[in-house]
């Protein structure tokens, strides 16, 4: 966050240019020094299987809802 108000900061007192910042990452991580690298691995590729798991399910969902939508306008249009 205090680098998107850095940049916010240096965008307006620099004659007021537009800036548009998305301030989260794909998969945010901090590793420290002392930290167990394996079990950090580890955690961040479940953090990515999980977002895209998340994700297509979703996408499924929504999929499954247009079809159903469909051919109930179908139904409604041509059967009745």
């Amino acid at each position: 966050m205090e680098v998107g108000r850095e940049i916010m900061h240096a965008a307006a007192s620099s004659n007021l240019k537009q800036v548009s910042l998305e301030l989260v990452g794909k998969s945010p991580l901090l590793i420290f020094d002392d930290a167990d690298v394996d079990k950090a691995a580890s955690l961040a590729l479940l953090g990515i299987v999980y977002n895209n798991v998340k994700f297509l399910l979703s996408e499924l969902i929504m999929k499954k809802l247009r079809l159903h939508i469909i051919m109930t306008l179908f139904n409604i249009l041509f059967l009745f």
